[in-house]
């Protein structure tokens, strides 16, 4: 009987050892490093639902909603077709790149995602701005009557919107872009040049 009571708490150990998970099946999602930023700072690789893996109705809608969505913050995928053809490949890396995201060239529904919803938005060829300029700027657009938006800093699709239809009302390039010329155009421009319709 003693024996046996003995014996119980070493078989326990042992099967609890068995169960233990080693330390390196518990490693953290692969992380990557952001062009950029500080050498400190990383982000954690997303774990992807690629389109390869959707139905073909399915697939062609993702694909074709990514490349809408790249052409919108001023990439250029090509026509709008729900294919993976070069010029989508290359537009999808130049995002991923500008985002910081790992540069895979692939669609997932985490890309779409990330064009619609990333905070503040990622556009070809815009610098990082300074917020407070593009507060000036939406202040500006809005006291035209061509922003009807929230006054937060953040150049969004609205934001742009409203400023090329400010720029092709006065016959300037029509960009979507802020810049401190745009700033200085909208305080110097006519008082009688007024949205027609507010973004």
């Amino acid at each position: 009987m003693t024996r046996s009571r003995l014996a119980l708490p070493a078989i326990l150990c042992c099967f609890v050892a068995a169960q233990t998970v080693p330390a390196a099946a518990l490693t953290a999602v692969p992380k990557i490093q952001r062009p950029g930023i500080g050498a400190g700072v990383v982000l954690a690789q997303v774990r992807e639902t690629p389109v390869d893996a959707m139905a073909p109705q399915q697939r062609l809608a993702y694909i074709r909603g990514i490349q809408e969505a790249l052409a919108a913050h001023g990439y250029a995928p090509g026509p709008a077709d729900g294919v993976m053809g070069p010029q989508t490949v290359r537009a999808i890396e130049d995002y991923q790149g500008d985002a910081g995201l790992a540069v895979t060239g692939r669609a997932t529904k985490e890309l779409l995602d990330h064009l619609k919803f990333a905070r503040p938005e990622i556009t070809r060829g815009q610098p990082a701005l300074d917020l407070l300029l593009v507060e000036d700027v939406q202040a500006e657009l809005a006291r035209r009557g061509y922003y009807s938006g929230d006054i937060d800093g953040l150049a969004g699709s609205r934001t742009r919107a409203a400023i090329a239809a400010f720029q092709q009302d006065v016959g300037r390039s029509v960009t979507g872009l802020v810049d401190q010329g745009l700033l200085d155009a909208l305080i110097s421009a006519d008082p009688s040049i007024r949205a027609r319709r507010p973004m």
